[in-house]
């Protein structure tokens, strides 16, 4: 897995929740995730059992799953969230709905045109993939079942924000912030009854 990704959070989360030791119980390899495709391939080819899972980041996963190379044994869904500065905030205040609006554009437009942008993705990111291997990575995003613009969801649900707390937390018990947070108190919603 790469260390410091969300996928290697998700990985020690359910090692720990499935009350295991993340540390001793387990040998986890920070991998780079540009090498996960061809260690996929090599230990198809050998069956060594070297390597017994791997936790990666889309498009990666759904590329090996298509190949037949792995099993998708689990699926964690991870949370965005785009931050603007109070200080950014005050010097430019119509930023926040106008960001809100274009994302909300973008979202509407690749759902109406998934096979151009699916296209332009693949130029841009060099990859070698079919077009099952995409429509699996972004099975997961629910606006792409969205039928209009108004249906794009870019609010939080209360799932979102579990997901994000144990983000929070798992980054402060790795020691990588010094000060616990509550991640409610660090967002507002309240733009998106502004825009169009």
């Amino acid at each position: 897995m790469p260390f410091g990704l969300a996928s290697h959070r998700s990985v020690l989360l359910a090692q720990e929740k499935a009350g295991f030791n993340s540390i001793s119980d387990f040998n986890n390899i920070n991998i780079n995730p540009d090498d996960h495709i061809s260690i996929a391939k090599e230990l198809k080819l050998d069956q060594k059992g070297n390597i017994n899972a791997l936790s990666s980041c889309y498009p990666i996963p759904a590329i090996l799953e298509e190949q037949g190379l792995i099993k998708k044994i689990n699926e964690n869904k991870i949370v965005k969230v785009v931050l603007m500065s109070n200080d950014f905030i005050a010097k430019n205040p119509e930023a926040p709905i106008k960001f809100l609006n274009s994302l909300r554009d973008v979202y509407d437009f690749y759902r109406n045109n998934k096979e151009k942008t699916d296209d332009w993705y693949l130029k841009e990111a060099k990859l070698n993939i079919v077009q099952r291997a995409l429509d699996i990575a972004t099975s997961i995003e629910p606006n792409i079942n969205a039928t209009s613009r108004e249906e794009i969801y870019l609010n939080f649900t209360d799932e979102d924000y579990k997901i994000m707390q144990e983000a929070a937390d798992f980054v402060y018990s790795q020691g990588e912030i010094k000060k616990q947070i509550q991640i409610k108190k660090f967002i507002d919603i309240s733009y998106l009854s502004e825009i169009e």
